[in-house]
């Protein structure tokens, strides 16, 4: 996914703002919070996914009354 994001927490002198493009990076409300490496996004993806079906698993037995 690609979004504009604050990226002033994750530069310094050893890593350029010219040389973020095309970093994976953890976000909180639209600053970076720190870089990651490809095989740690894909995890925290795969996780992220995983909470947004439990979610709406939560939501449909809500709506159903608790009655699965």
């Amino acid at each position: 996914m690609q979004r504009p994001v604050n990226i002033t927490c994750v530069i310094d002198e050893d890593h350029p703002v010219d040389a973020c493009l095309g970093d994976w990076v953890l976000v909180h409300v639209g600053f970076a919070m720190s870089r990651i490496d490809a095989q740690e996004a894909e995890k925290t993806l795969a996780l992220l996914a995983e909470l947004g079906e439990m979610q709406q698993e939560l939501d449909a037995m809500q709506s159903n009354g608790g009655q699965g």
